[in-house]
């Protein structure tokens, strides 16, 4: 009968999670940059065409890309990792530098939402799969 040593396992999760977890935020990054470099949001889903008047000023100030939404800047493709997670702390958090931390662009009058930040279905897909080889390589 083979010895089976719950510390050993024990100690290969607990070593192992944080990774997962870092691996996990650093995929939600990519994701949120590819987002918008390709003018879609975390849904996969286009934003909506600029105003000509916004393409135009966009023009006159220099912007690489005018026609693209959420590029001006470069402050949304800041997006970074704040904080890894360790084997204490299994925790990391994405965020962007002055900005605040939710999952929309503000809404203000006369403008509409821009779900830009937050973890789309392409990166769940993503760690999940990367989870389930974690798992399977027990």
């Amino acid at each position: 009968m083979a010895e089976f040593d719950i510390g050993k396992f024990a100690d290969k999760l607990a070593s192992n999670f944080p990774s997962i977890i870092n691996f996990a935020a650093d995929i939600i990054v990519l994701d949120i940059i590819r987002g918008i470099n390709t003018s879609k949001d975390i849904r996969n889903k286009p934003f909506k065409s600029l105003k000509p008047a916004t393409i135009k000023q966009k023009q006159r100030l220099g912007v690489s890309h005018p026609n693209r939404p959420l590029e001006r800047t470069g402050a949304m493709k800041a997006v970074y990792v704040k904080s890894r997670a360790t084997r204490k702390k299994l925790r990391a958090i994405v965020t962007m530098p002055n900005r605040a931390e939710y999952g929309i662009y503000p809404n203000r009058p006369g403008r509409y939402e821009r779900f830009w930040f937050g973890v789309s279905p392409r990166a769940e897909k993503i760690f999940d799969t990367k989870l389930k080889q974690w798992w399977e390589g027990l």
